[in-house]
């Protein structure tokens, strides 16, 4: 144990000498990374302290992607007893510290990298998804007013065809109207002429009858009177002349 205090000791001057791109350990770890592993300690036994922040890093260069195909890196393997189990501990030199942590950098700029492409490239879907929108809205808003200046001719077209043929019909009414009071007039007039045409004949027929009756009488009287002066003058009225 104390050997393995001593070990993490000098890596971490070695990690503070080693640049400004280099980092502490347990700056870049979270805090969960960072507590020791829960043991099963041995009843009355105090277990000892097992460093496993290396463990750690490489539990995150794995969760952030890094290919297992690359080369092991250069660590001292120690093995120690805790609650009766063996324990294996790794401990990264410093170069291997430097290295992960430019992988890591190099990854989360990726990362990052991507992500502001992604973005981009949502940006611009949207942004042509909106002008085809606005396009394809304009266009229906054109086509809209196109038949509905179409609609409005019809209808203007249709008005001036009923305003006229109104106008037709009503002079036409107004004539039939004035044709009807004249044929009503006319209607009226024939038959009060055809009705003093026949109190006419009627009338004339009378007088005719009348003149028959008349000239009958005088006749009548005439040949009295002439058979009167025949007796007077006793001439037979049955000898010829």
């Amino acid at each position: 144990t104390n050997r393995s205090r001593r070990h993490l000791q000098k890596d971490g001057r070695s990690v503070r000498r080693g640049g400004q791109t280099a980092r502490p350990v347990n700056q870049l770890l979270p805090s969960r990374f960072l507590s020791p592993p829960p043991f099963q300690a041995a009843s009355n036994a105090t277990p000892p302290v097992v460093e496993t922040r290396p463990r750690e890093k490489e539990v995150v260069t794995e969760r952030l992607g890094e290919p297992s195909t690359k080369a092991q890196p250069r660590a001292s393997v120690e093995t120690t007893q805790c609650g009766g189990k063996q324990v294996e501990v790794k401990e990264l030199d410093k170069d291997e510290v430097q290295r992960r942590e430019l992988t890591r950098l190099e990854m989360m700029q990726q990362e990052q990298q991507h992500m502001e492409e992604e973005n981009k490239r949502k940006r611009n879907m949207l942004a042509s998804a909106i002008a085809e929108s606005a396009k394809r809205t304009q266009a229906e808003s054109a086509r809209i007013a196109s038949v509905r200046k179409e609609l409005n001719e019809l209808d203007g077209a249709l008005s001036w065809d009923v305003a006229l043929l109104r106008s037709k019909i009503e002079e036409a009414c107004m004539a039939y109207h004035h044709a009807r009071k004249r044929y009503e007039r006319a209607e009226a007039e024939f038959v009060a002429s055809k009705l003093e045409l026949h109190r006419l004949d009627e009338r004339r027929e009378l007088l005719a009858e009348h003149l028959c009756v008349v000239i009958r009488q005088s006749e009548a009287r005439k040949a009295e009177r002439l058979e009167t002066l025949m007796k007077a003058l006793h001439l037979d009225s049955s000898a010829p002349p």
